[in-house]
């Protein structure tokens, strides 16, 4: 047996051992410098907080009132035997309000309400905390109305939305040739309170902002019997398509 080269071998060995650890011990020292490089980029990127917030989820539309409602006290338009009546809550300051005004009322005044279809029912609903010159505003338009100028003043209110202070209000009076003592005795008299009639009616149908819509079938006694409720200002089409389903509901049906 030749022994002399157990000696080599042994050395031989080692040199491989010891090259195998500085290899080792190197990529070992490269990913601990990495991981101490990255690591608060990656503790960052694990605790960010995504740019995107989910949106809670929107709370329930309140229930189709289930009895027939009243239109006592409403501002009326349209045919007295009109199969529908359209019912809006509105706030003259609110900017929704003013788009409906603008972009959808009328449209839908020639092609429901000048044809006899569709009666409109208008209660005032302003919003007070919000809006400001809403509750003055209301009362000028049921004054108006006391003088039979009541569309005319809807009209010059919501094309007016952002001078609607008191004075702007006597403005808008004389420019529909009011008598002026007798819409500055309204202003001053008990209109607040039918104006809040109106937005305690809305509150108990579920009206929580404006505008808001009822749209139903106009029963033998004169009150409607809700079959559909709309919010915001939406396009036109919306609102044809749940009129014309309330008219094709047959008269006996209506009840």
């Amino acid at each position: 047996m030749n022994t002399s080269s157990s000696p080599r071998r042994r050395i031989h060995l080692d040199t491989i051992a010891t090259v195998f650890f500085i290899v080792a011990c190197t990529a070992a020292t490269v990913w601990i410098v990495r991981d101490i490089v990255a690591g608060p980029a990656r503790i960052a990127a694990a605790t960010r907080v995504p740019s995107r917030t989910v949106r809670p989820p929107a709370p329930p539309e309140p229930p189709i009132p289930a009895e027939p409602i009243s239109l006592d006290g409403a501002v009326l338009k349209g045919d007295a035997h009109a199969k529908v009546a359209l019912i809006i809550y509105s706030d003259f300051q609110c900017p929704f309000c003013g788009r409906f005004a603008h972009d959808t009322w009328p449209a839908l005044d020639s092609k429901y309400v000048g044809t006899g279809k569709v009666k409109v029912a208008f209660r005032q609903f302003p919003l007070e905390a919000i809006h400001p010159f809403a509750l003055g505003a209301a009362e000028a338009a049921e004054c108006a109305g006391n003088q039979g100028k009541f569309w005319p003043m809807h009209d010059l209110l919501f094309n007016n939305q952002k001078q609607l202070a008191a004075n702007d209000l006597s403005g808008y009076a004389d420019q529909l040739r009011l008598n002026r003592g007798a819409f500055e005795s309204c202003m001053s008299a008990s209109t607040i309170a039918k104006v809040r009639a109106d937005a305690v009616s809305g509150a108990a149908l579920g009206v929580t902002g404006t505008p808001a819509f009822l749209v139903g079938a106009i029963q033998p006694d004169g009150h409607v019997r809700v079959s559909a409720r709309l919010v915001g200002a939406r396009p036109t089409a919306d609102f044809e398509a749940v009129i014309d389903k309330a008219l094709a509901v047959p008269l006996s049906a209506r009840k």
